[in-house]
């Protein structure tokens, strides 16, 4: 396992879409769904360019250049397996003010779009003022918010604090990378935090049998 992860962090670093894809590809062939290929080999392999550029193994330039080609991986899993089921449920997905790393939350959009959730993706470095405009807007029954490094737990902080207090009180994730490493955080008592996508599968699917109950009661009345 630890030598395809190595393999897929120097195709990464190579900026070599297609050798990437093959890799994909043979991992689909074992039987693996998008979840598995992303928390097995992706996010492994990119936590390992991270630590690269971090010790000046690797430059800015060679970081940037393996975000877009998982970029453009994750674009082809996304259409690869496209899910023809949609419920009435809206996600709204972005990364705190001043974190630039998306990948981890573009995952998550792509999980939750294969559960047929509508997902509105703000992408990287949003003010907490438009992440709070937009919530009210469009009311999303989950709020996932992304971050990956130490220094911006302040800002996730005051942006969790301003949406917990929203009124139509949807569900409210926090994850990356210094989430999985459990760094320590002052969160609202209604924000969950994400340490995996198996958390998030985990979750979708009590909420699912959650619903589904609910419709069988309404039903029998």
């Amino acid at each position: 396992m630890q030598s395809m992860i190595t393999h897929a962090t120097d195709t990464m670093l190579e900026g070599n879409t297609s050798k990437l894809i093959s890799i994909v590809e043979e991992c689909r062939k074992l039987g693996w769904s998008n979840l598995t290929i992303f928390e097995e080999l992706l996010k492994p392999a990119l936590y390992t360019v991270g630590d690269k550029w971090e010790s000046d193994e690797v430059t800015v330039a060679d970081e940037h250049l393996a975000t877009m080609t998982v970029d453009y991986i994750l674009s082809f899993l996304q259409k690869a397996e496209d899910s023809q089921t949609k419920i009435e449920r809206t996600a709204m997905l972005f990364c705190v003010e001043g974190e630039e790393h998306y990948l981890g939350l573009k995952m998550t959009a792509s999980i939750l779009s294969l559960s047929g959730w509508e997902v509105k993706f703000l992408g990287p470095n949003l003010p907490t003022k438009y992440a709070v405009h937009f919530a009210k807007k469009w009311k999303p029954q989950l709020i996932g918010i992304s971050v990956s490094m130490r220094g911006l737990i302040k800002n996730v902080e005051e942006c969790t604090s301003e949406l917990a207090s929203l009124s139509h009180r949807p569900s409210i994730f926090v994850g990356g990378r210094i989430v999985a490493l459990k760094e320590k955080m002052m969160l609202p008592r209604n924000v969950e935090r994400i340490t995996s996508l198996y958390d998030l599968q985990h979750w979708l699917t009590h909420k699912n049998m959650q619903d589904t109950s609910f419709q069988k009661e309404v039903t029998l009345r």
